[in-house]
């Protein structure tokens, strides 16, 4: 069985990511992840991530 990914999880990955570099994470630059990952989403899969 392949591996099963969810925007939300890599959402979710990304920001523990930045979390553990002790990075600050402001609701700013979530809405970018966010929206970084709906437009990536979009682009490979053809619909909406969330």
């Amino acid at each position: 069985m392949g591996n099963v990914y969810s925007a939300q999880n890599i959402a979710s990955y990304l920001i523990y990511e930045l979390n553990e570099g002790h990075v600050f994470v402001n609701n700013m630059s979530i809405q970018n992840i966010l929206a970084s990952v709906e437009r990536k989403w979009q682009q490979i899969f053809g619909h909406s991530a969330f």
